[in-house]
């Protein structure tokens, strides 16, 4: 809850930018985040929209992805991050949710989703909050955050949410990264295009051609039921 109490984000100011707070979650968990007036979720419709810093699907599970980097590729960045590499006249909120990737990691593993806020003409004057449940199956290694985030001020509240009983700054120096992989997200890279259009157009011309022959055998058949 970043609208009261020490996490309360309406004292943030140009020499204090952010607040952070951390949620650990396990198998059956309902948690949630909400941002007072001025602040919009950030990315939109998180939980199901996060932003993803680490995934294992498995605790038993060695070989899987561990961490993720791309070097061509400014993926699931943070809003100070953003900021950073936008032009000034170019930070309104649309500029900064347009800008970058995020992950539907969540829907992947059947987190129930709530998203009761952040329309674009109410979170100037109203909460701002998002809702999530984990499934019971939930059995994976994972960090991902979602922001409050205010695109007057650009001050931010971020929410960190961590698989439960797991030290992650140790899991980062200790496990081996893995590179130019892209985890579960929304946006299509450049990266996974050129195959991606290639499997699209076999698919469309093979459609193509399975129509064509339908029609004909169509036509075959009305033709044969009016010369009877």
């Amino acid at each position: 809850d970043f609208t009261t109490g020490s996490t309360s984000l309406m004292e943030l100011n140009s020499q204090v930018k952010e607040k952070k707070c951390t949620v650990k979650i396990k198998k059956g968990d309902i948690f949630g985040l909400k941002c007072p007036k001025g602040f919009a979720i950030f990315p939109q419709a998180c939980f199901s929209n996060v932003l993803l810093e680490y995934y294992k699907s498995d605790y038993e599970d060695s070989e899987h992805i561990n961490y993720y980097i791309h070097k061509d590729k400014k993926y699931n960045l943070k809003p100070k991050d953003v900021i950073e590499l936008m032009d000034e006249n170019f930070r309104e909120l649309q500029n900064i949710q347009q800008y970058t990737g995020i992950s539907n990691i969540t829907d992947v593993l059947h987190f129930k989703n709530f998203n009761l806020g952040n329309l674009p003409l109410n979170f100037k004057n109203h909460y701002s909050t998002a809702y999530a449940k984990v499934p019971d199956t939930f059995n994976s290694i994972i960090n991902f955050s979602c922001n409050c985030y205010n695109p007057e001020k650009h001050v931010y509240g971020t929410m960190q949410v961590e698989s439960d009983n797991r030290n992650f700054d140790n899991i980062k120096k200790n496990e081996n990264v893995i590179k130019n992989f892209l985890l579960p997200n929304i946006e299509k890279y450049a990266l996974l295009l050129d195959d991606e259009e290639r499997q699209k157009k076999k698919k469309q011309q093979e459609e193509q051609e399975e129509q064509i022959l339908k029609d004909q055998d169509d036509r075959l058949s009305r033709h044969d039921d009016y010369n009877k």
